[in-house]
């Protein structure tokens, strides 16, 4: 193939992975909109103690958003392995490049491995490279929130049931 061939396969693979995490965060970003919006909903209702139908609504509120949290989760996941799958291949044809390292190098710094930032740290009136490392709290935190809210969200109606019923 030749090199043109390469960079409109490049360009493409390149927008549908870029396309690929944008969805996956306006995802996340969405379902957590929506869980704090029926949150909200079922704030409300708990004003109102008197009376016998808001019991009922509310449950039916933390059913609702026990479901959606569930989709959150499942949907959440296989984004992830679409942008995994993606990236992947981003990277894999980078090595037809000679000496392109963009994603590559990306994902060595979201591995928490060094990388080299060529011409990026200003000594003496020039330009030098400058190493940076991702350190592990920074990689893990993100990636704990991200997984994890879902869940934590899931338990959050699970024990606003419970609470309503048992209390």
């Amino acid at each position: 193939m030749e090199l043109e061939g390469w960079l409109e396969v490049y360009q493409a693979i390149s927008l549908t992975a870029g396309t690929k995490e944008r969805g996956y965060w306006t995802t996340l970003l969405g379902f957590l909109i929506a869980s704090c919006l029926l949150f909200l909903a079922v704030a409300f209702l708990n004003l109102a103690h008197d009376l016998a139908a808001a019991r009922i609504l509310r449950t039916v509120l933390a059913g609702i958003g026990l479901c959606m949290s569930l989709g959150w989760w499942s949907s959440q996941w296989r984004l992830e392995r679409e942008v995994a799958h993606w990236t992947g291949l981003l990277r894999s044809l980078e090595g037809e490049f000679a000496g392109a390292e963009f994603h590559r190098s990306a994902y060595k710094f979201l591995l928490g491995k060094e990388v080299c930032i060529p011409a990026s740290d200003w000594q003496c009136g020039e330009w030098h490279p400058k190493v940076l490392r991702l350190p592990w709290p920074g990689r893990a935190t993100s990636r704990l929130a991200v997984a994890f809210l879902p869940i934590l969200f899931s338990l959050g109606w699970i024990a606003s049931v419970l609470i309503d019923w048992l209390a």
